[in-house]
């Protein structure tokens, strides 16, 4: 059950780091007057923070799962 909830945490991290930098940028945009850039911008950011945390999270999952050669131990 943790390793479902883990992963359905990862959904939304990614739904939430694209979605804020989404809003950033068109809230830059709008002060600044450059319709498209700053959301492009703020998007791309959020792409690559949301694959930087996927990684993060990730990682100690398949540690965990015996994808090392090692036992699996409890999450």
């Amino acid at each position: 059950m943790r390793l479902a909830l883990r992963v359905a945490g990862i959904g939304w991290y990614v739904a939430i780091c694209v979605v804020l930098g989404f809003l950033l940028g068109l809230w830059v945009d709008d002060r600044v007057g450059s319709a498209p850039l700053f959301m492009t911008i703020g998007i791309l950011l959020g792409v690559l923070l949301a694959f930087y945390g996927i990684y993060r999270m990730v990682i100690p999952i398949l540690n965990n799962a015996g994808l090392d050669g090692q036992e699996p131990r409890d999450i």
